[in-house]
């Protein structure tokens, strides 16, 4: 059986530094447009005061058309580049009830942890967010 290497996984992308090499393939590009296109429509409904998007494989920002107040971008490594919010990605180093929103792209499938990840970024979200 042939192996599917349309996903990136599948591709011998095992960590999101390859996933971010990955999207600057011609087919990387073109889902970093679809995801970027869907993003973008979907904040600039959303309100609130404080935004975390964690570890973007994107070379563009979507947080441009958001119309919340504070916006973060924790990259998944220090060295990703200038960054808004320093800290280990997968220990999600915010306070319970903090958030209105938070992007979690690929996040869950690189966390050691899945399940408790997802525990704590839901714990991080207010009860008005949206994770």
């Amino acid at each position: 059986m042939q192996k599917d290497h349309s996903h990136p996984h599948n591709r011998g992308v095992e960590t999101q530094a390859q996933l971010r090499g990955w999207y600057r393939t011609p087919l990387g590009n073109a889902l970093e447009v679809a995801e970027l296109e869907a993003i973008r429509e979907a904040l600039g409904t959303l309100f609130g005061y404080h935004l975390l998007a964690v570890a973007p494989p994107w070379q563009a920002s979507p947080l441009d058309v958001s119309r919340i107040s504070h916006r973060w971008v924790m990259p998944s490594t220090a060295a990703a580049g200038a960054a808004h919010f320093l800290g280990a990605a997968q220990a999600l180093p915010v306070t319970t009830d903090s958030l209105d929103t938070i992007i979690l792209p690929h996040t869950l499938e690189y966390a050691s942890h899945p399940t408790r990840f997802s525990a704590k970024s839901t714990g991080a979200w207010s009860q008005k967010g949206m994770c």
